[in-house]
């Protein structure tokens, strides 16, 4: 069944308060030339959008979509408390848009990876933030 019909057949249910999100992806833009294989997906995503602002023209309640960009594996927890934060912020005035994840500054990241060390049992060698910042540079290109 559609997220077309099951919202319009949950319609009664809808209040003010009610947040429906769609998780969506930067592939929608098109800046990246070479993502074209991803057209598919792409254009359902991009559908999405359109659906759920219908949605927020039609309906009361919070309609929104999700840019995630991506999940780090190592902060994956801390990467899901900031979109459920941004969702429990999501407030009328955002309906009908498109938020993206915040992303997290650096030491932030390396303090996240050393407490899951921490919590495995793992020695944790401090690192200064330059370094932090270096290594997720790295991270990012490969």
């Amino acid at each position: 069944m559609s997220t077309y019909f099951i919202i319009q057949n949950l319609s009664n249910c809808i209040t003010e308060d009610t947040k429906i999100g769609w998780m969506i992806t930067g592939l929608i833009d098109g800046k990246e030339k070479e993502l074209w294989k991803y057209a598919g997906y792409a254009n359902v995503k991009s559908t999405n959008v359109h659906i759920m602002r219908g949605f927020a023209n039609a309906h009361p309640g919070i309609f929104f979509a999700l840019n995630p960009i991506w999940f780090q594996e190592v902060i994956y927890d801390l990467d899901a408390e900031t979109v459920v934060k941004q969702i429990e912020n999501l407030t009328a005035e955002n309906n009908g848009e498109i938020i993206t994840k915040v992303e997290r500054e650096p030491w932030e990241v390396q303090e996240a990876i050393k407490a899951l060390a921490r919590a495995n049992g793992e020695e944790v060698v401090e690192d200064t933030v330059e370094e932090v910042e270096e290594d997720i540079t790295i991270e990012e290109k490969t």
